[in-house]
């Protein structure tokens, strides 16, 4: 995966989670193929996650935004 990949996965699942969840999600690159997910003003800890895992739950929250849309 390049650098504008890891770039655009990290920024499109910033944007799902806020369409999905309406409160920001920061999605930092690190070294070795690892993200971490961190959510400000809000408890939750920071956690790591692959970029498989990333992609995963980019399906889940489009899945999410997409029944939103259809029962607005």
């Amino acid at each position: 995966m390049t650098n504008e990949d890891r770039e655009n996965l990290a920024r499109a699942y910033e944007f799902a989670w806020k369409a999905v969840k309406r409160r920001p999600c920061i999605v930092t690159i690190e070294a070795n193929g690892w993200f971490t997910r961190s959510w400000p003003d809000w408890s939750a800890r920071p956690d790591k996650k692959r970029a498989s895992e990333l992609l995963n739950g980019l399906v889940v929250l489009t899945q999410q935004l997409e029944k939103k849309m259809v029962t607005a």
